[in-house]
């Protein structure tokens, strides 16, 4: 298919059209952020400067806050049930458990 590999530029300027949003992400994910500052108003670069940044900060922020969130749940169930056996209960061969020297000091 000899014309599939031109179709692709035409493509993404039909959806560039359509979303101009996405085209300014997929620019700031990809570093182009200088080109794309590039087509803002003098007025308003300095705040889209300090806004590329920041953007990022808030992502990595935000996946941290969500991957710690993750993690407290998934622990809060093995404090429950994962637990050690009180002194002297049984063992699995049906022997008294006979404390030792470090169960004493606890």
């Amino acid at each position: 298919m000899i014309g599939a590999d031109n179709a692709a530029p035409a493509i993404d300027r039909a959806r560039a059209a359509d979303n101009p949003p996405d085209v300014a992400a997929r620019a700031v994910a990809g570093g182009q952020s200088p080109t794309l500052l590039r087509h803002v108003p003098t007025g308003l670069r300095a705040a889209a400067d300090a806004a590329v940044p920041a953007s990022a900060a808030s992502g990595l922020q935000s996946t941290l806050a969500m991957a710690g969130a993750v993690g407290i749940v998934a622990g809060l169930p093995d404090l429950v049930l994962i637990r050690s056996a009180p002194t002297g209960a049984p063992t699995l061969h049906g022997e008294a458990a006979t404390p030792t020297a470090a169960d004493a000091a606890l």
